[in-house]
């Protein structure tokens, strides 16, 4: 039976020379998150650019073609599917690299093709995808309930009043919520906090509500090739709301929005990731923290707002603008920041892997000695609380929205530790 063929034109012409350029120096390996649990050689990612090389190389030989008889020594398998996915896509491996590999896009493109060639994404991760596609979020929750954290919000008094509807009401600027933060209890108040800031600083903003679409991002990740229909639907969306600014707090919706559908169409608007926004208006001196806080604090940088959009210093400066709130710096910071395991589809895949490599990061803000680890990323907070609930740490863990909102004190009717403080 004939091996399934490699669909070549899912990878451009660089991606293709990428695999060459692979020097097998190894460097990789001594950064790689996923490989520091899991020491197979097979997993590294040398030895997949090694693999992809010799399948493209012997599929398409002349060779191959006038005497194998369809075969290849590499087929196009599950097996492929399964090194190919045991990954976060954090980055870091390109950092790293002596030749710059930009693997991040690489990986994407290649389980895309492994997809387009017939191969079937773990379950996991084909059930994320499936769910998506069906209810228009990850969880597959029912649509309606997108907008229940706002309902409850409001009736328990976690919010001052009710942003704009912006297909109702015309506002400059759009909060862009995401779905984790709409749909998981334990996150959203970090939506609710979002909100009090924005009112606070009397920004013009409005959301979408129960009509706000998932960003589709996670198809992407894991290469559904599906995603680029869906993005467009929400590009056309987007682009018709009369907006001047998006700001997104989940950096996965940012790197989606900021990356992937600008390189689909033109954008009409600024985007920000809520970090970003919050320095800005803090420059500006539209918001002022007030409220002391006597706390040591070490600040866990997200793949896909570090590594993947170079966003180090605003969430830091903030911080460090907080009254009372010492910074203690992990020793793996910025672009070398240790991965959490939650992104890349890896967590639907393989969710043992992904809390060890939340308890590593655990660890690693252990060291620092500092009372609690910081994050701004709705799904690292959700990773970096597993790695502590499994290390059974005493360190504590808050949202970036909580900090600032404390210091703002402008939490009505709220209690301090709602979401953060846990541990």
């Amino acid at each position: 039976m004939k091996e399934k063929k490699l669909p070549l034109e899912v990878l451009s012409s660089r991606q293709l020379l990428e695999l060459q350029a692979c020097t097998r120096c190894g460097e990789c390996l001594n950064w790689c998150p996923v490989y520091a649990k899991d020491s197979r050689e097979e997993i590294t990612p040398r030895a997949k650019l090694l693999r992809l090389k010799s399948a493209v190389k012997e599929e398409y030989s002349v060779f191959t073609k006038l005497f194998s008889k369809g075969k290849t020594k590499f087929p196009i398998d599950q097996q492929l599917m399964q090194i190919i996915t045991q990954c976060s896509v954090c980055g870091q491996c390109h950092y790293v690299c002596p030749v710059r590999i930009d693997t991040v896009e690489l990986w994407e493109a290649v389980r895309e093709m492994l997809v387009a060639g017939g191969v079937h994404l773990p379950k996991g991760q084909w059930e994320m995808a499936k769910a998506i596609k069906e209810s228009d979020n990850p969880w597959n929750h029912p649509n309606d309930l997108r907008y229940a954290w706002m309902n409850k919000a409001l009736t328990e008094n976690l919010i001052e009043k009710r942003p704009k509807n912006i297909l109702k009401e015309e506002a400059s600027v759009l909060y862009f919520v995401g779905c984790t933060a709409a749909y998981d209890e334990k996150i959203n108040a970090t939506a609710q906090q979002t909100i009090n800031l924005l009112q606070a600083a009397e920004v013009d903003f409005g959301v979408l509500g129960e009509n706000e679409p998932c960003c589709r991002g996670k198809l992407r990740r894991v290469g559904d090739p599906a995603w680029r229909e869906y993005a467009l639907e929400n590009i056309e969306m987007l682009n018709s709301l009369n907006i001047d600014t998006v700001v997104i707090s989940c950096p996965g919706c940012y790197k989606t929005i900021k990356q992937d559908y600008t390189k689909l169409k033109q954008l009409n608007f600024k985007i920000y990731h809520l970090t970003e926004y919050v320095q800005q208006l803090y420059d500006q001196g539209k918001i002022k923290f007030t409220q002391p806080m006597d706390l040591s604090v070490t600040y866990h940088d997200p793949c896909h707002l570090g590594r993947h959009n170079r966003i180090y210093d605003a969430p830091r400066d903030v911080i460090k603008a907080l009254p009372g709130i010492q910074l203690i710096e992990m020793e793996r910071i910025r672009q070398n920041s240790r991965c959490c395991g939650v992104g890349g589809g890896l967590k639907m895949a393989f969710p043992e892997l992904q809390t060890e490599m939340s308890v590593e990061r655990i660890h690693d803000a252990e060291k620092t000695g500092a009372e609690a680890v910081v994050t701004p990323c709705p799904s690292c907070y959700s990773g970096l609380k597993k790695g502590i609930d499994a290390s059974d740490s005493t360190i504590k863990l808050y949202h970036f929205t909580e900090l600032v909102t404390a210091a703002l004190d402008v939490r009505p009717e709220r209690d301090a530790g709602v979401i953060g403080g846990v541990g």
